[in-house]
């Protein structure tokens, strides 16, 4: 009876991490599909992290993205940086960088 429920609760644990991954695939978040992170896309995706639209675009840009969360340099890790915008690449990032893709 001890190794079933168990098997249950390791299932249930296994269904929510794959719902949660699905969540953050990129082509999920990025409702119209142009390739790039809207504001509105990311708040969608990542309601907790606040981030703001510094210059007024609707679009985010890797370094408002770093302003909320300082411990993410996009450039030291091979991505443009500044004003280009979170892309698919950038989005993984951001996710390694939260815990959220593991």
């Amino acid at each position: 009876m001890w190794v079933f429920r168990l098997s249950l609760v390791s299932l249930a644990l296994a269904a929510t991490g794959a719902l949660a991954q699905t969540a953050l695939e990129f082509s999920k978040v990025d409702r119209n599909g142009d390739g790039v992170l809207s504001l509105a896309e990311f708040q969608s995706a990542l309601p907790t992290l606040v981030v703001s639209d510094t210059n007024g675009d609707g679009m985010l840009s890797q370094s408002e993205v770093e302003r909320a969360l300082p411990t993410l340099n996009f450039s030291a890790n091979g991505f443009q940086g500044g004003e280009a915008f979170i892309g698919r690449g950038e989005f993984a990032l951001l996710l390694n960088a939260l815990h959220l893709n593991e």
